[in-house]
């Protein structure tokens, strides 16, 4: 890979792995739901693989995501998503004390949000 596409491919697999854990899951159960093995998901979340688009389709249903904020880093609305390194530090925690009452949050935040 050329040095810009390893670039890439980090940053979708960090956001990928930020969803994925701002929704509570495990790599196990995404790539159960995914109908793929946890060692394919591991590889795109390090960047060290791509997934196709079919893949890339299914991880984005699994965690109810924009495609284009997992490649692009940009909500729908074409916006520029900064996430404060506060959260994403707290989201990485392995202390689910600390971890879980943000997740809580950004999960009746998301609730709210749809039924709107």
């Amino acid at each position: 890979m050329k040095k810009y596409d390893e670039q890439l491919s980090k940053s979708i697999g960090r956001r990928m792995k930020q969803v994925r854990e701002s929704h509570d899951m495990t790599q196990d159960q995404v790539a159960d739901a995914m109908q793929i093995t946890v060692k394919h998901l591991s590889m795109a979340e390090r960047g060290k693989s791509r997934f196709s688009y079919e893949y890339m389709i299914s991880f984005c249903k699994v965690l109810d995501t924009s495609m284009d904020y997992i490649i692009r880093g940009r909500s729908s609305l074409g916006e520029d998503v900064q996430i404060p390194q506060s959260i994403i530090e707290t989201l990485n925690s392995k202390d689910d004390t600390v971890r879980r009452p943000l997740i809580e949050y950004l999960n009746l935040y998301t609730k709210l949000k749809k039924g709107n």
